[in-house]
Order: C-alpha cells, then sequence, then structure tokens
C-alpha cells in the first residue's frame, strides 16, 4: 500500500528534478496526507525515507500543510542528515502565513541547502534574521537567488551566522574590484565556510579581475575552502 501511495502522488527525486512550473506540485499529496495522520504507519515511514525527493519545491499556491508535512518528514527517526534541498524561492512573499514553519523546517538536521529569493534588501534581512541561517543549530548552506524586483546587495548587507558552510549567489549584477574586498571581509568573518559559489556564466556576476582576487584570498584563508563556479569557462571563453 505504502509503495503505491509513492507512486501515484510521485513522490521522488526522479519526479520534482523534472518539474518546471510553479504550482503546487502534486508530490506535495504526500506532506497534506502525513498531516492527517496521528501516527504514521512504519510502512509508510520507511517508504517515505527509502523515497523521499532530494530536492523540494514550493510555490504561492502552497498551502500550510504543505511545509507542516515537509517538517514531520525532516524529523523523520531515520531520515538523513542533510539529505533535503528545499527552495521556497516563489513563495518567501507569501510567509507572513508560513513564517512559524519555516523557522521550525530551518533547524531540522535533514536540510542541506535552501534557496531564497528575497524581494529586497528589508526581506533578506528579515529572511536571514528569521531563519538564523548560518547559525549552529540551523540550516548552514544557504543559496540566494536575485528577483526581479531586488536591487543590487551589498556584501556588507549579507549577515549570517559564524557556522555557515556554503553560500551561493545567482542572477546579481557584476560585481567589481572595489566590492570583492567587501566579500572577503564577509568570508573571513564566517569560519566554517568550505564553499562558496558565483554563477558567472551567465550573469557576470564577478569580474575575470575580481574572481582571481576572490579566489586567491580563499585559497590563502583556508585549503580546503572550495570555490565552486556555474561553469569551468570564464565570461571571456579563457578556461580557469
Amino acid at each position: 500500500m505504502a509503495t503505491t501511495i509513492m507512486d501515484r502522488t510521485r513522490f521522488s527525486s526522479s519526479f520534482q528534478e523534472n518539474l518546471a512550473d510553479i504550482r503546487c506540485f502534486r508530490a506535495h499529496v504526500i506532506n497534506k496526507l502525513i498531516c492527517e495522520l496521528h501516527i504514521l504507519p512504519p510502512a509508510l515511514e520507511d517508504a517515505i525515507i527509502q523515497r523521499c525527493p532530494s530536492h523540494m519545491s514550493f510555490s504561492k499556491s502552497c498551502s500550510v500543510k504543505c511545509l507542516k508535512g515537509l517538517v514531520i518528514i525532516c524529523n523523520l527517526n531515520n531520515m538523513k542528515p542533510r539529505s533535503i534541498s528545499v527552495d521556497i524561492t516563489h513563495m518567501w512573499n507569501e510567509s507572513d502565513r508560513h513564517v512559524s514553519l519555516l523557522v521550525e523546517l530551518s533547524k531540522c538536521q535533514s536540510i542541506d541547502w535552501i534557496w531564497i529569493a528575497p524581494e529586497d534588501n528589508k526581506q533578506l534581512k528579515q529572511c536571514l534574521l528569521q531563519l538564523r541561517l548560518g547559525q549552529a543549530d540551523c540550516i548552514q548552506n544557504v543559496k540566494i537567488k536575485k528577483s526581479e524586483s531586488i536591487r543590487e546587495i551589498a556584501a556588507r548587507d549579507l549577515r549570517f551566522g559564524d557556522e555557515l558552510r556554503g553560500l551561493h549567489l545567482q542572477g546579481f549584477d557584476k560585481i567589481q574590484e572595489s566590492s570583492v574586498y567587501d566579500l572577503c571581509k564577509m568570508v573571513d568573518s564566517l569560519d566554517q565556510l568550505n564553499a562558496f559559489s558565483l554563477w558567472y556564466r551567465y550573469d557576470n556576476t564577478l569580474t575575470k579581475d575580481g574572481i582571481d582576487k576572490l579566489e586567491a584570498y580563499l585559497m590563502q584563508k583556508q585549503d580546503e575552502m572550495i570555490l565552486m563556479y556555474g561553469s569551468t569557462r570564464l565570461p571571456d571563453g579563457e578556461d580557469k
């Protein structure tokens, strides 16, 4: 029965990865079902853990039960730590009715990365403050995607806890060399950071000189630091 439920609701990583729209996903049926159960049958719990998607997305049309169900899933006893990434880029501006669940979700050890897309600096600061991103007991890997309405974010506005381990910036305008110092200063305050990424292939987030300076700084700061790129090619076509 548990397998049948998984199949009919398409609760699996392969289905989640192929979703391109932002509607409330069919796989969220499982989330809503869990909320209605007072006791989760062991067979269903095992099936959920075995087939749980590694990535879950939420949209403006998602209900409170969509998130509440995920919180329950993430807190299952045998759920692997840092095994699920969550995308709330399409729902953060609707978060007033979800904020308590998002805060609860941010404390789940099963969450690896979280995607956010604040519409302005005020919303970004609110998100970082409420979710306590980068704190020891909260999500430590963060991806920030620039929304259409947000202006450029200064490095000084990115306030994380000292336990932030991964930071990914996507879609921002080109950051000139003058801003690299601010980025370095921010990274230097995050002792545990071991992954920093900038997707420049499509949006030229950093200039070539900026990339070279930042990479040199990171390598000097920490030998095991991983500087990830969206592509192995620089914008001008020169191999990195």
